[in-house]
């Protein structure tokens, strides 16, 4: 479906709260639509995934979750932080300096962290309400730096992490209202090709978006123990599939894995 086709967003603004993605999950359950969001300009308690903290204290960053009503079986809803991932990096590569012929370009790192220049811009957490095979609702909730904060990233993260105001110019630099409106459209639309078209119409897309991973060598560490192989690609739950010393193939559904100087975390599907 193009992404035009989106529901009324019904955007609810804070200049704070402690996370977006908690009051959201709240109202999700009382039945709140589709297309329900908050946004704040200072999250005092931001979540990553594992309960880690998310540096969203000030506004130089956008903070905001979306409700979302799958019509899909729960044995998709691992695909739901790949869409929302897939779904941030097209709105940014339609931004001045990130484009088809620019040095650099937006990428998806497994499953919804997007990269600039090799460092995350973008992280997404998305939590799920499920009944047996069905969904009843998702929060998807997106935190993006679009500015460097005062004082510089804190020194856990400052190797790692980036700033859409260094990849794009400020004359082109779009207002917060703007990226919003445009990160919710290419979302929804994302996720609408995803109850469209089922796992099949995303994978392609998502795949390349991460040419940062797949043919490299990535180290997984999960409760079983630490997997490496080079990264093939996605499986049709969402997973990444690894290749082995020996050539064989496997699929790790959660773990933190490691790549390069980069990290990122992937929940269970």
């Amino acid at each position: 479906m193009p992404e035009e086709s989106q529901p009324f967003f019904h955007v609810l603004h804070f200049e704070q709260l402690d996370s977006t993605n908690a009051w959201l999950r709240k109202m999700a359950a009382g039945g709140v639509p589709e297309g329900t969001v908050i946004w704040a300009d200072r999250q005092t308690a931001g979540r990553g995934r594992h309960g880690r903290a998310w540096y969203s204290t000030g506004n130089w960053g956008l903070w905001f979750s979306m409700v979302l009503r799958p019509t899909f079986p729960s044995q998709n809803a691992g695909w739901l932080s790949i869409a929302a991932g897939v779904g941030v990096a097209s709105s940014l590569h339609r931004l001045s300096g990130l484009g088809p012929e620019s040095a650099v370009r937006p990428e998806l790192k497994w499953p919804n962290d997007v990269l600039l220049g090799g460092r995350k811009v973008c992280g997404i957490l998305c939590e799920t309400s499920i009944s047996g095979s069905a969904l009843d609702w998702a929060v998807v909730g997106i935190g993006l730096n679009r500015l460097v904060p005062p004082e510089g990233f804190p020194e856990d993260i400052r190797l790692t992490a980036a700033a859409l105001e260094e990849f794009v110019p400020e004359s082109d630099m779009p207002s917060a209202q703007e990226l919003v409106s445009s990160i919710l459209a290419g979302v929804y639309g994302a996720y609408r090709r995803l109850s469209d078209g089922g796992a099949d119409a995303l994978r392609l897309q998502a795949e390349a978006l991460m040419g940062s991973m797949l043919g490299k060598e990535v180290s997984c560490a999960t409760p079983a123990g630490t997997l490496s192989g080079i990264a093939m690609g996605l499986d049709s739950h969402g997973a990444l599939v690894l290749r082995d010393a020996r050539g064989v193939e496997f699929s790790v559904n959660a773990g933190d894995v490691s790549l390069g100087t980069g990290r990122f975390i992937q929940e269970e599907l």
